[in-house]
């Protein structure tokens, strides 16, 4: 009985059968991001974008926006994220959502998101348009963004849509 209960779960296979039943053939795993469709990267990073970015006055609509960009977020990706949000001593309080969302909220607009030839890379441009809860002149600006993305197995063995490099800076204007 150990055994059994020891043993790793298998990895997600489909197996195809004909209309009688019987057995045609199976599909792998997904083993890395050539294996997943283009419009899958493309629309994760699309989310994370707008997620990251956004800023919502509700402080529970907030932190699901920042939980769930932090949630594909790896290696120098996470570091550089958390830096902008908290500054180097994780004290500043100029980007972070939650202390912003008091005075503002921000929509994210205009996500292009192209890849580039190296492998795995991406390079993103969107718009951020910010409304003061004073009924202040929206601010608009535009950001630049450089990315690197993979696709690794979850505790399930489910693939995982992580980013590992992110290098970004709003356009002078």
């Amino acid at each position: 009985m150990a055994w059994v209960v020891t043993r790793p779960k298998p990895p997600p296979y489909v197996f195809e059968v004909n209309n009688q039943g019987e057995y045609v053939g199976k599909i792998e795993p997904l083993t890395g991001t050539n294996a997943v469709p283009e419009a899958i990267i493309l629309t994760n990073i699309d989310t994370f974008v707008g997620n990251a970015f956004r800023i919502a006055s509700d402080q529970g609509e907030e932190r699901s926006f920042m939980d769930a960009a932090h949630a594909v977020l790896a290696n120098q990706a996470n570091s550089a994220m958390g830096a902008f949000y908290f500054g180097k001593t994780g004290r500043d309080k100029t980007n972070n959502p939650l202390a912003l969302g008091a005075s503002c909220w921000r929509e994210v607009t205009e996500i292009k998101v192209v890849k580039q030839p190296a492998p795995d890379t991406y390079f993103a441009h969107f718009t951020t348009i910010t409304h003061s809860l004073n009924d202040g002149a929206p601010t608009r600006d535009n950001w630049q963004m450089l990315l690197k993305v993979t696709m690794q197995p979850d505790a399930q063995g489910e693939p995982k849509f992580f980013i590992t490099y992110l290098d970004f800076n709003k356009e002078t204007k």
